[in-house]
């Protein structure tokens, strides 16, 4: 996740991120049986941070040449997948809609239809995804009890 946005070349951003998506990128049912319970879980805790480097990349003026967006566009593609194949949220709404903002900003600015269409269906998808509560979000929507204004007795 480091080398995603901190490799000292595009190229070499842009391999980080192939191979952070390499990971996301078989079928999860499949995949899941051959791994640790401990690796499945890790997996899933980490998934904010490479959202949020997949979202630096697109973002990213350095790997804006067609060849770079295009990798990062089809890695980020693979993540949503990864994310839609559970039932349960794994990513914050705040997380997703930044995500998505910034694929649609880049699908308004490619050149290519197909391009174009790919950040379109990547919207798409993320808006169907289920989200994650947050623990902020929780505090704000649990509502507290009110104590009792007599005090109890002692027996």
């Amino acid at each position: 996740m480091a080398a995603a946005s901190g490799a000292r070349s595009p190229f070499l951003k842009c391999e980080s991120i192939k191979l952070l998506s390499a990971i996301y990128k078989h079928d999860v049912s499949k995949l899941e049986e051959g791994i640790s319970d401990n690796a499945r879980r890790v997996m899933k805790t980490v998934c904010s941070k490479i959202a949020t480097a997949f979202e630096s990349a697109l973002g990213d003026s350095s790997l804006q040449k067609s060849k770079h967006r295009d990798e990062v566009l089809i890695s980020t593609k693979q993540f949503i997948h990864y994310l839609k194949s559970h039932e349960e949220g794994i990513l914050t709404e705040s997380e997703l809609s930044s995500l998505q903002s910034t694929v649609k900003t880049v699908g308004d600015n490619c050149n290519s239809a197909g391009m174009k269409q790919l950040c379109s269906q990547v919207s798409v998808i993320i808006t169907s995804l289920p989200r994650r509560t947050d623990a902020k979000e929780q505090k704000s929507t649990v509502s507290k009890q009110p104590k009792s204004s007599k005090k109890q007795r002692k027996k």
